[in-house]
């Protein structure tokens, strides 16, 4: 008996050592970092070269479908780009399944079940199903996964959503979106990877907002409902992703700018990363420029107000998939928090959630 309670403490003393380590090294990595360093970390931008990666010291890359056409040449790029960069990446993906899967041009993942059939299984049939999915991804070098959606598939007014005319929603309510969203997060997180789960409050609306800023009329006691499955599963996921919506009766801001909205998305989990979606989307830009936009151009006075917007809403992580712009936000951040003591607080606490996560995925 007394063999099975020294086994039981050391046990529990090696997961606290292990904590405890994440977060040393996390703050031990951050004491080192130049302020241009530590604003690169910001940073989840396409994947790139490996040069152009470790030249800007940009935090995160992300994978897309046609990239892994030649899963080689990703693999290969991926190592270098862990050679050369002084902080390791994170590497995400956005793999869903059914409409969403990036896995589409990889050998036997030509087809890969949707959430909406996911949610019809037995939350153990979901976490083996996805098995050998997460661990190709974890061969490739991919160690975050922006997934599961956990929006609702009606809302209040009772209309289908995006997600649901999608496949893209595990169900209406927590009953039935925690345990496959949860059990698609632990079939993941065998392999090594972490999911962020999206796009919080909820998407709660039938437009996509990628095109237009979807505005949700959901009032105080809707988004309850909404954000509910978040606090649910935040205890599995790596981070959260920020809706685009503009929740009119809480805010007059689309969420991801919103710094009351951004702070709740934690849900009471203090070191949880927080990214917004895409800030290349002509929703947000046409949102901050008050009128419609170019695809490619932009101007100068915009996308700095973007950039602050952003970051001063309490994000972590900004993902922009054009990665020349990262590099003009970049600038823009640097300059805006050079000789300001207070963001340069805030840019402290961002930098050292992302490189805990790094540290708990074990990439130093």
């Amino acid at each position: 008996m007394r063999a099975v309670v020294l086994f039981l403490l050391l046990i529990q003393m090696a997961g606290l050592s292990a904590a405890q380590t994440s977060e040393e090294k996390a703050h031990q990595v951050l004491a080192e970092l130049t302020l241009e360093q530590k604003v690169a970390q910001l940073f989840l931008v396409y994947h790139s070269p490996a040069d152009f990666m470790a030249e800007h010291g940009f935090g995160g890359s992300l994978v897309m479908e046609s990239m892994v056409r030649d899963a080689a040449a990703l693999e290969e790029s991926l190592r270098e780009a862990r050679q050369l960069c002084a902080v390791p990446l994170l590497v995400a993906m956005d793999q869903e399944g059914g409409e969403i899967n990036r896995m589409r041009p990889l050998p036997g993942f030509e087809v890969v079940a949707s959430a909406e059939e996911m949610a019809l299984w037995s939350a153990d049939s979901v976490r083996t199903y996805l098995q050998p999915a997460a661990a190709r991804l974890h061969a490739l070098g991919v160690n975050l996964n922006l997934a599961p959606v956990l929006d609702p598939s009606v809302n209040v007014d009772h209309q289908a959503t995006l997600m649901k005319s999608r496949q893209r929603s595990f169900g209406k309510d927590s009953r039935a979106i925690v345990p496959p969203a949860r059990a698609f997060m632990q079939g993941f997180a065998d392999h090594g990877i972490q999911c962020v789960v999206k796009h919080f409050p909820g998407y709660a609306v039938q437009e996509n907002s990628d095109h237009e800023v979807a505005e949700s009329l959901a009032d105080r006691s809707a988004l309850v409902g909404y954000v509910h499955p978040f606090a649910a599963c935040m205890d599995d996921a790596g981070g959260v992703m920020m809706s685009s919506i503009l929740f009119s009766f809480v805010s007059d801001r689309p969420a991801v700018f919103d710094s009351s909205l951004v702070a709740l998305s934690r849900c009471g989990f203090e070191d949880r990363l927080v990214m917004t979606d895409d800030l290349w989307g002509m929703a947000l830009r046409s949102w901050v420029s008050g009128g419609e936009v170019e695809r490619t151009e932009y101007p100068a006075a915009d996308l700095q107000r973007l950039t602050l917007l952003a970051f001063n809403a309490g994000n972590d992580m900004l993902m922009i998939t054009y990665p020349a712009k990262a590099v003009l936000m970049k600038e823009i951040l640097v300059e805006a928090t050079r000789g300001n003591h207070q963001m340069q607080e805030r840019l402290d606490q961002s930098v050292y959630r992302i490189l805990l996560l790094k540290a708990k995925l074990g990439l130093f």
